[in-house]
């Protein structure tokens, strides 16, 4: 679409004029991304029409009747990863809870999830952080060795740690169609299966919903925890606690006294 130029009595900002520089910049800092995110079968036009009809001129069905926050609720990701990996991660943080494994004990993981979430999960031996996020098995890994997954663990750094690559070697997926009907793409439960070195096996519970889901929300120490950790990664200036309580009075603030150190 044509940009007009500024003065003219219809000019208005582009969003499209301002992206392409930032994008440089982002790439010159060393930010890379897919080149065929738009186009791919698992891309963006494939997202927002999975039957491959994609409508660029209609309106949204439903804009301004319909509010999708009210609908579906307000959910948030525990996990800085695929949402495609959470349930499992639940699964086996909760089964490390009652059986404290070690890498060492640990023959096979095997998890159950939809084909439609394993064909997301497309990075089987990653090497770094980013390629992480689309992992099954750098997350059933992640788990067992840290106990969490969190950002410290989705590094190029960490990723890359010799033990950390051995164990992915050791996860399989198995996949299913049984689609839960109210969450697209989904099985209706995501389970872990461990085999032990020694023989015998433990196995999750059946996972329904990921921790954050609207149906299953965050407890407050588990939501500060997260709000912790992002703040840790980004170096902020003031404490986590003291902008977490900030936040939780918001209105009665003002943003130079939200941001105040």
């Amino acid at each position: 679409m044509p940009i007009a130029q500024p003065g003219h009595s219809h000019w208005r900002p582009r969003k499209a004029a301002g992206s392409w520089p930032i994008s440089a910049r982002l790439a010159e800092l060393g930010f890379t991304a897919s080149p065929d995110a738009l186009e791919h079968p698992q891309g963006f036009l494939s997202a927002v029409s999975p039957e491959g009809a994609v409508d660029r001129e209609s309106p949204p069905k439903g804009l301004g009747s319909e509010w999708w926050i009210i609908k579906y609720r307000l959910g948030i990701k525990k996990y800085p990863a695929c949402y495609c990996t959470h349930r499992a991660l639940d699964a086996m943080l909760e089964l490390l809870a009652h059986h404290p494994l070690k890498p060492e004990e640990i023959a096979r993981i095997t998890v159950s999830l939809s084909d439609t979430h394993a064909l997301i999960l497309r990075n089987h031996q990653p090497q770094t952080g980013l390629a992480a996020k689309f992992s099954m098995e750098f997350a059933m890994a992640a788990a067992v060795i840290s106990r969490r997954a969190g950002l410290a663990e989705y590094t190029d750094g960490f990723v890359r740690r010799p033990e950390v690559q051995d164990l992915m070697r050791r996860v399989g997926v198995e996949t299913n169609q049984n689609y839960d009907p109210e969450v697209s793409g989904a099985s209706v439960f995501d389970q872990v299966r461990v085999e032990l070195v020694g023989g015998g096996a433990v196995e999750s519970e059946k996972v329904t919903r990921a921790k954050g889901h609207a149906d299953r929300p965050l407890s407050e120490d588990e939501l500060f925890e997260k709000f912790r950790t992002c703040l840790d990664a980004g170096g902020a200036k003031i404490a986590p606690g003291v902008l977490f309580d900030r936040l939780r009075h918001l209105e009665d603030l003002s943003a130079r006294e939200l941001t105040a150190v």
